[in-house]
């Protein structure tokens, strides 16, 4: 269910970069043509981007696939190996929970004081940071709902 779930945020993700790219081709062929810019491409783009990016991550780390720097944990073996493994995902679950906690301060106060974004589109703050304080408090769910789900039969073959 959990992964369902994901696998449908993930998919937004990817609908999001889609309309990214297409508002900024028309937007450069308006801009060609009359020489000004469809107004609000760049502000929606912007939350379009930040909505990309914490809606697919908790699909990543749920399914393992998230970008990591492994120097140490490659070369280890054994209990070394596990040790690095837990205390990965324990600085990972750390830091995006400290996101998600800063973000929801930063948003109560957003919403609270009514602050705006700059921009032709004074987009409220309290929105991207909402889109902050979801998608690092779901990646929390999702990088420990990955520590404890059944290991799939392809997993036990790689080894993961």
């Amino acid at each position: 269910m959990i992964e369902a779930g994901l696998r449908l945020l993930a998919k937004l993700a990817a609908c999001l970069l889609f309309a990214i790219s297409v508002s900024v081709t028309v937007d450069v062929i308006v801009r060609t043509v009359t020489g000004a810019p469809i107004v609000g491409v760049f502000e929606f783009n912007q939350l379009f981007l930040l909505a990309t990016i914490f809606l697919g991550l908790p699909y990543l780390h749920y399914r393992g696939r998230e970008l990591s720097v492994d120097i140490l944990r490659s070369k280890a073996r054994g209990a070394t190996g596990r040790v690095l493994h837990t205390l990965d995902g324990i600085v990972s679950v750390a830091f995006m929970a400290l996101l998600a906690w800063t973000a929801a301060n930063d948003f109560v106060v957003a919403l609270a004081r009514g602050y705006r974004g700059y921009g032709l589109v004074r987009i409220p703050n309290a929105i991207p940071l909402g889109i902050i304080m979801f998608g690092a408090a779901l990646t929390v769910v999702a990088i420990l709902a990955r520590r404890y789900k059944e290991p799939e039969e392809k997993d036990l073959v790689m080894g993961v």
